[in-house]
């Protein structure tokens, strides 16, 4: 009895541990910036993301308005910062499905989210 109360306890421990840790990102951002290959991508777009729920909705668009990108992606927290995510809509339809997984932290007000190789980074803003 006092394995399965311990276990059971366990088990509750983790369960809060994970959430606490996903509400910390949840939220409304900005973006501003990206980079891809370690060169300057979507120079001057304008952007919002929103974190609620262990999804992660973002869209950005051209200086121009002529092109706006979208992605909404499920958020399963690996371990500490790094993430797996799977995307369940996007502006091209190729990547719905496309399993990755990035590192996102926090900095301050910001939150950087990029490939655990470092190819592809976004930086965003809370707002």
């Amino acid at each position: 009895m006092k394995k399965m109360s311990g276990m059971l306890l366990t088990v509750a421990l983790l369960f809060v541990t994970s959430t606490v840790f996903a509400a910390t990102l949840d939220g409304n951002y900005s973006f501003l910036s990206r980079t891809k290959a370690n060169q300057p991508d979507a120079v001057g777009w304008t952007g919002s993301m929103n974190i609620a729920n262990n999804v992660m909705s973002r869209s950005i668009k051209s200086t121009d308005g002529t092109t706006e990108k979208t992605y909404v992606q499920t958020l399963k927290n690996d371990s500490g910062d790094v993430y797996t995510t799977t995307m369940a809509k996007s502006y091209n339809p190729a990547y719905v499905g496309k399993v990755e997984q990035y590192k996102i932290t926090t900095n301050g007000k910001e939150l950087i989210l990029q490939t655990l190789n470092g190819e592809f980074k976004e930086v965003w803003a809370k707002k």
